[in-house]
């Protein structure tokens, strides 16, 4: 092992072993707090008190809910103490030795919290009355909280409880169509890898449109959170909402808010499940016999003969049955390779703490095999976050997460899942032997992911959150705070040497002569510092409140790759062990950015009435040339709540709360090249005197007027709860308009140099966002509903005299093209009027393809030139959909409770490609759907004759385009509360088990085709398929 190698790995270990020193010094931290804190309390309670043992007592009660109804599992604590109990069945309370003068806490999920003094009492009954719906949320914003009833402007927001209600290994998954406004679409996806969209309120830009996610208050990624360590989720959507955050904020933003530790004694819970996954579209291949028959009308149509005889395709069954291993079926790999795939995770959290002291951490182990052999993907991280008041006046709070990951996957992904859709016929998976079969175009997928090769990564990541709190006056805090993030990962691939021969066709041969690996490091590092001023204060009618700080992001980054081939054998696999030649190969690279802002927001209220709110934002950049690296971003709100006016009083018991708000402001983005401001030279090569010598040119224009894309939007809301807020609705309109968007404007090419990236372009987005919902008590059964849907309409406004710019995939079953007038990436190609039914037809239309005859599509000539070429192409549809909606259905009946979660899209338009579409033209799959071929006798047939070895029926068109619109049950769950009597007997305090499914159901055009609604693209044969899980899972509260 050559030194390169050995130094990173001692870095990579040494990484390693100081995170699981940080993880045992943690727990030892945890614990020897926790034990403490348990010595402390118990010394407290003993022989020191707050009074003298006289002057304590017995304290007894029952709690119920506003209709008498007791209420099991309320927690009860002496205030500043870790003494507490929870009620029983019957919702009764003990607590032992209590002060006279000791205050009591009263919580429990939904129901709003109370204190009451004891004052000498023995018996304390309470009666807890359920938290107003939404009214009193508290919201997580930017910098800050509000309460939902004082929000002006456009967010959304979701908590613990509803999340959980879907299992998901990524939560991006868990929330798709849970709020208004949030479009996530799941294309499945690997283990490990996968393939989620998120936008908020359309597409923004012509090029990055990932919305900023913030983990308490620091940049990250949704696939690296817990679920079972989420408070809340919310969504700011408007640019009110999101202009504190200035520049990275045009694609909107994404507040996640992990769970505190609770002061109180030690709890620890467990969560966890167990999942089975499959495919969710197993497509059907054509009968066998009626594909041979199908693929003699091709070549007789292309060559005028038959490639099987009429004796072969009546005897085929028979030998078959008889040898089906010289007979085998058309294609059977997607029932060969698929299989059912095990996922499990396991969560254990500890919290706990006094008034002074509290903690919280959490341990997580999760393995997901894939439906695929040779996939897998294995998770175990911690999070600890800490809490410390050292005086009334001064907080102290830590929060630190590390995560180890190790994914697997073969060698070459795309052709895992590809190879079972192109050249894929007449292929025996294993003979009786156990050898591989090869297809007639010599391809097994088998070998694919079996001995083809591995990939492999490897990632730690690590993220420290410090931050303290100071109250410098009542009403004035002093906040900071300091993260810094590492992210490492080793990536390496090994391409095995093989060679393959199908044992009964010897001309079937599959081989790879030179075994090759590629290995990859990049680690990387954000440091980030923020701080801010915050005032809150009331004045009779009028509240005031606001922020001002500064906020600093460095971000560094450093790479190398190494390549080598011709190793010894396929088992040696470490670089070094590789040909020490010409063909090995090195490279890496560093890059560095920074941030530098400033940032204030104000809040008025007057008489929780009229509400006004500002925000600002200043923001520098790296990323651009002096004199262009600051932005300014303001934003202004303000809110009406009518339902506080005299003149609603009458009102009141219909609509207790309506208000109207709206909003307008800026926000930009700076998701541009590093170094595109700048003139950068490449190394070259040249002849100087016959001798070859190294010199370096300027390739590419640097572009030092280079800014800021800057979205505008102008929101208007409205709010409601109804009905003594059993009803609750909310409805916003948008529009968002995204100037100086980043495009390749051509430059004269008398300069010669290749143009780069100018502030040209603008896109629009216009829509309207609709919540609803409700619940409903009767009896021993509880119901609740929701329905969101959001209406977007894209399209480009202005590409600065450049384009179309279209965009266009292999044999042209797939292009898009972006220009004015129309949503970006439109589907762009013929438009078609049927089939030719006669020769005459054919002789007289427009020409293209010779070959064309009847019962093939007829493309239309679109300006009359009697030739079908490129300037025939129109715009005919669209993959972004026009609206998005979900729905949620929750019946409780006493202790158990089915929850069922709908979401699906309207308006969106899909393609079939690849093997699906060309229908045995090559050697691909054929869907049974093609049995309805056009022949002479059959000129109704849905689908165009079919021929060999030409794309003229399988070009992009109308034709092939299908409505992708659809309705699913994203998730169905079905979960129990075991009685309390029941779990107190095994000294637990809660325990909960459900069963849950996912994509259980789909109503769409598509599923005749076997294609996927959330697939995009030619994602049908190109991306990992999508799945669908069965899970069995496991909540304790011990």
């Amino acid at each position: 092992m050559n030194k390169y190698c050995i130094r990173k790995k001692e870095v990579f270990d040494k990484c390693k072993q100081t995170t699981k020193i940080l993880i045992a010094m943690t727990i030892c931290v945890f614990l020897s707090i926790s034990s403490s804190q348990v010595i402390g309390n118990n010394y407290l309670h003993g022989s020191v008190s707050f009074e003298s043992d006289q002057q304590k007592t017995e304290i007894r009660g029952t709690i119920t809910d506003e209709k008498g109804n007791p209420v099991p599992g309320v927690t009860v604590v002496v205030k500043g103490t870790s003494l507490g109990t929870t009620t029983d069945i019957e919702g009764n309370y003990i607590l032992n030795n209590i002060p006279h003068n000791a205050v009591i806490q009263y919580s429990f999920i939904g129901m709003r919290n109370q204190e009451i003094a004891v004052q000498n009492r023995e018996r304390i009954d309470v009666v807890m009355e359920e938290e107003t719906i939404g009214l009193n949320e508290i919201v997580a914003i930017g910098y800050g909280v509000q309460r939902k009833v004082s929000i002006t402007n456009a967010v959304s927001s979701i908590n613990s409880q509803s999340l959980s209600e879907r299992n998901s290994t990524n939560i991006t998954q868990a929330l798709q169509g849970k709020l208004p406004g949030l479009t996530i679409i799941d294309r499945g996806g690997a283990p490990g890898s996968e393939n989620l969209t998120t936008r908020i309120r359309g597409v923004t830009s012509l090029n990055d449109n990932n919305p900023l996610v913030l983990i308490d208050g620091v940049p990250g990624s949704l696939a690296r959170v817990n679920p079972a360590d989420i408070e809340s989720v919310s969504v700011l959507k408007d640019a009110a909402s999101t202009a504190i955050y200035g520049s990275r904020a045009a694609a909107g933003v994404i507040l996640v808010t992990t769970k505190t530790p609770n002061d109180g004694k030690l709890s620890v819970t467990y969560n966890g499940y167990f999942g089975i996954a499959r495919s969710n579209n197993n497509p059907e291949h054509m009968e066998a016999v009626t594909y041979l028959k199908q693929q003699n009308e091709a070549y007789m149509n292309t060559y005028g003969y038959k490639f099987y005889s009429d004796e072969y395709i009546q005897k085929w069954p028979e030998n078959h049955a008889n040898d089906p291993e010289q007979y085998p079926l058309p294609n059977v790999w997607h029932n060969t390779l698929f299989r059912l795939a095990p996922q499990h995770s396991h969560t254990v959290t500890l919290s706990g703490g006094s008034e002074r002291i509290t903690n919280r951490i959490s341990f997580r182990y999760m393995n997901e095999e894939g439906i695929l052999p040779n996939y897998g993907f294995n998770l175990s991280e911690m999070r600890a976050k800490n809490g410390f008041k050292l005086n009334d006046k001064l907080t102290f709070d830590t929060n630190i997460n590390i995560r180890f990951s190790e994914r697997k996957a073969p060698y070459n992904e795309w052709e895992s899942y590809n190879r079972m859709w192109q050249n894929s016929q007449w292929g025996v998976p294993y003979y009786k032997d156990g050898s591989y079969g090869l297809t007639v175009d010599s391809y097994s997928p088998l070998i694919n992911v079996y001995e083809m090769g591995k990939a492999s990564s490897k990632r730690t990541y690590i993220v420290g959150i410090f931050k303290a709190n100071y109250e410098i006056l009542n009403g004035l805090d002093l906040s900071a705070q300091y993260s810094t993030q590492h992210n490492m990962e080793i990536w390496n691939s090994f391409n095995n040497k093989y060679d393959f021969v199908d044992k009964l066709h010897p001309d079937r041969r599959t081989f790879n002569n030179i075994n090759r690996m590629y290995d990859y490091r990049d680690k990387s590092q954000e440091e980030g510092i923020d701080l801010h001023l915050s005032y809150n204060k009331t004045f009779n009618k009028h509240k005031i409140s606001g922020i001002a700080g500064y906020s600093e992001i460095h971000y560094l980054q450093s790479w190398v790759e190494g390549y080598r081939q011709n190793f010894y054998n396929n088992q040696l696999q470490a670089l070094s062990m590789g040909a020490d030649d010409a063909t090995q190969s090195a490279t890496g690279g560093n890059s560095e950015w920074g941030l530098r802002s400033y940032f204030a927001r104000l809040n008025y209220d007057f008489d929780s009435r009229y509400l006004f709110e500002a925000n600002a934002r200043y923001d520098g950049s790296s990323r651009f040339a002096t004199g262009h690296r600051y932005g300014f971003f303001p934003s202004f709100s303000m809110g009406w709540r009518i339902s506080s006016e005299e003149f609603w009083n009458p009102l009141k018991d219909t609509v207790e709360e309506l208000k109207i708000r709206g909003s307008w402001g800026e926000v930009g983005s700076q998701q541009v090249g590093l170094y595109t401001f700048m003139p950068t030279y490449n190394q070259q090569n040249y002849l100087f005197n016959e001798t070859l010598a190294t010199g370096f040119r300027q390739i590419n224009l640097a572009s030092e007027d280079i800014s800021w894309e800057t979205t505008t939007q102008l929101n208007f809301g409205l709010d409601g709860y109804l009905f003594n807020n059993k009803l609750n609705f909310s409805f916003d309109y948008y529009r968002k308009l995204t100037t100086d968007i980043l495009l390749m404007v051509p430059i004269p090419s008398i300069i010669g140099l290749q143009p780069t990236n100018q502030n040209a372009g603008s896109v629009e987005n216009r829509g309207f966002e609709f919540l609803v919902g409700g619940r409903q008590s009767f009896g021993d059964f509880d119901v609740e509903l929701g329905f969101n849907a959001n209406y977007n309409k894209n399209k480009v406004v202005d590409l600065a005299g450049t384009g179309p710019h279209i965009s266009a995939f292999g044999n042209s079953d797939y292009r898009t093209i972006t220009t004015e007038g129309y949503p970006i990436n439109s589907f762009y190609g013929f438009e078609t009027d049927g089939f030719f039914q006669t020769q005459a037809e054919v002789d007289n239309y427009a020409k293209w393809d010779g070959s064309v005859g009847p019962g093939d599509i007829k493309y239309v000539d679109q300006n009359g030139d009697g030739e079908l070429t490129p300037d025939d192409f129109v715009i005919f549809g669209s993959e972004i959909p026009d609206w998005t909606f979900s729905s949620t259905m929750s019946v409780g009946w006493k202790n158990l409770k089915l929850d069922l979660f709908w979401q699906g899209v309207a308006g969106s338009d899909k393609l079939m490609t690849g093997a699906i579409l060309e229908h045995g033209i090559w050697g691909g799959f054929t869907h049974k759907i093609w049995e309805d071929y056009w022949t002479p006798e059959n000129p109704d047939a849905k689908y165009p004759r079919p021929t060999k070895y030409t794309m003229k029926n399988a070009q992009i068109s109308d034709f092939s385009m299908l409505n992708g619109s659809y309705l699913r049950l994203k998730n169905i769950r079905l979960s129990y509360d075991i009685p309390r009597n029941l779990c107190e007997r095994i000294n637990v305090n809660g325990i909960n088990v459900y069963i849950s499914a996912t994509n259980l159901l789909t109503f769409s055009e598509l599923n005749k085709y076997d294609i996927d609604p959330e697939m995009e693209g030619r994602g049908q044969e190109s991306s990992f398929p999508q799945t669908s899980v069965t899970t069995f899972g496991l909540n304790i509260n011990f």
